[in-house]
């Protein structure tokens, strides 16, 4: 049986922490031996993890909520509708770990609440990809797909170049990005983001980018597309607005590149 969290008020205390790195190797009173290069960087990336799925909900939830459905809706026989109708919560997003889901859940505090269900190892077919469900309650479950279909279709719409007025919103802009950034990580190093999704959800992050003054590379692969930033300075801009280096007062890159011309 799936072990099942109930998240309505606390989702935080559903997030699973990974433990501290222990304290360096002190082979004398002056010499300390350091991690090994990958657990150094896998600690970081895991604060950045953290630290992503921590940052407060403000005011885009829905926006975050509908990219992750994008990301992470349900797929495959065992979701047709017939199938579903009588259990008493309904599966909206199949998490890759339990701090996407509770974060998701969090998201989602605002239209409804949520439960978390973890996926065992000999779980639904999604095992091994899936660390856990975010499910709303049966009753909730069409309201809910209304409300991520129109914020996306919205948003869509918002980050046009073609629409007047279009992507002046970065709340919006850094909320995409936020989960894009939880869900897929931030590349080989905190220098680089290297985003591969579908098409539509990559040209969307692309144009939340540029209207963030940032420059994002978009190619084509297999099954979707890419979406890259590769200027170390943006990067760390983007993840301090994301949250996961703490506020931040510097100008956006390339509102500064402009300025000092």
């Amino acid at each position: 049986m799936p072990t099942i969290l109930t998240t309505e008020r606390e989702p935080d205390t559903l997030a699973v922490r990974p433990s501290a790195p222990p304290a360096r190797a002190s082979l004398s009173p002056t010499l300390r031996v350091a991690p090994p290069l990958s657990k150094r960087l896998h600690y970081a990336a895991g604060a950045v993890h953290r630290a992503l799925a921590d940052a407060p909900v403000g005011g885009h939830a829905l926006l975050e909520a509908a990219l992750a459905w994008q990301y992470l809706r349900p797929t495959g026989d065992a979701y047709q509708w017939p199938l579903l109708a009588a259990q008493r919560h309904l599966p909206i997003v199949e998490a890759p770990s339990e701090a996407v889901a509770a974060r998701v859940a969090r998201l989602l505090s605002g239209l409804t609440w949520a439960i978390i269900t973890r996926v065992e190892a000999d779980g639904s077919a999604a095992a091994g990809t899936t660390a856990a469900r975010v499910e709303v309650p049966r009753v909730e479950y069409h309201r809910v797909l209304r409300a991520l279909t129109g914020t996306w279709r919205n948003a869509r719409r918002h980050f046009d170049s073609r629409s007047p007025g279009s992507a002046s919103d970065p709340g919006a802009a850094v909320a995409l990005w936020r989960m894009a950034l939880l869900i897929a990580g931030a590349g080989p190093g905190r220098s680089i983001v290297h985003l591969h999704t579908a098409k539509a959800a990559a040209q969307i992050l692309a144009a939340a980018a540029r209207s963030l003054g940032l420059t994002p590379t978009m190619e084509p692969v297999h099954s979707g597309r890419v979406v890259a930033l590769y200027d170390p300075d943006e990067v760390h801009w983007l993840l301090a607005e994301a949250g996961s280096l703490g506020a931040t007062t510097r100008s956006r890159p390339g509102r500064r590149v402009r300025a000092a011309k």
